[in-house]
């Protein structure tokens, strides 16, 4: 019920990690009403904490990862890739 990172991806959803999982949520603005719109969850590198998109490369999101305490770059598909 809460989340630990997140950031807008060019494609305008917004993109959430958790504390924990190696999950990102994408999810979008409603049309109407005050509940975001859960569009898909991720598999990605990092287990959720912080995470910030790399503005000179489109796609690119960095994480950290605490078992090895690596900041990680991961290309994130993104409704515009697909």
């Amino acid at each position: 019920m809460s989340t630990s990172g997140g950031g807008w991806g060019l494609d305008g959803r917004l993109y959430l990690t958790g504390h924990d999982l190696i999950e990102l949520y994408v999810v979008a603005l409603p049309m109407g009403g005050g509940v975001l719109d859960h569009v898909e969850t991720l598999g990605i590198e990092a287990e959720g904490q912080a995470i910030d998109w790399d503005g000179t490369q489109p796609g690119v999101l960095y994480g950290i990862t605490r078992r090895t305490l690596e900041i990680l770059a991961m290309k994130i598909p993104t409704s515009s890739d697909r």
